[in-house]
């Protein structure tokens, strides 16, 4: 996540040389990279309000390393004494002791405060849509009635969408394969070979 934020290289260039090592969690690191990335501009908001003073420029990967934790906390899928722990023990194998009591420290205090700060961020529609402001004024511009409504859909995770070689097998041949399997899908709305699925799966599992 540092390469894209700080050195503005494309996820998809730099997730898998990140995540080549993790077999057992590869799911996990993608969720969290896109979760980190999409929400970076809600998450930095929360972080400033957290932090006593602004983090270093080189220390960009102790800022991402808490965004991921803020993300973590507010999904709230793991417990919340995990996420400290594990932002904990990364920030000491990224050899910067230092930030460890800060991150206990500021990742509970949000456990604590996270409505009070989740309400104070998001005044700014910039925060609370996780958007930068030019955006939001050019979506207000073109579309005065739709422009939050269009930033909001734009946060949504994108579903999983397969096209079927037709030359090999029909939509309709797959889809029943996919029940099969216990994957349930549906045709796609505009693409005449194209289904979606209802949750995301490994590709290997196709």
């Amino acid at each position: 996540m540092t390469e894209v934020l700080r050195q503005r290289r494309s996820l998809a260039e730099a997730l898998p040389r990140a995540a080549g090592d993790l077999s057992d969690s590869r799911g996990l690191a993608q969720e969290l990279a896109f979760g980190v990335l999409r929400w970076h501009g809600r998450l930095d908001a929360l972080a400033q309000r957290l932090l006593d003073k602004p983090l270093r420029a080189r220390d960009a990967d102790v800022a991402i390393l808490l965004e991921s934790g803020l993300y973590q906390l507010q999904a709230a899928r793991v417990p919340a004494q995990w996420v400290v722990s594990e932002c904990v023990d990364t920030a000491r194998l990224l050899g910067k002791d230092w930030a460890a009591g800060m991150l206990n420290a500021v990742l509970r205090r949000f456990g604590r405060e996270a409505d009070a700060l989740a309400a104070a961020v998001d005044v700014d529609a910039a925060a609370r849509l996780s958007h930068p402001g030019w955006l939001l004024e050019r979506l207000r511009s073109d579309w005065p009635e739709q422009w939050a409504a269009i930033a909001e859909a734009n946060n949504q995770r994108p579903p999983m969408t397969l096209r079927v070689n037709a030359r090999r097998e029909s939509r309709a041949a797959y889809l029943e394969r996919l029940a099969g399997a216990g994957l349930a899908a549906a045709p796609h709305t505009l693409a005449r070979d194209a289904l979606t699925l209802e949750a995301p799966v490994a590709v290997e599992a196709l």
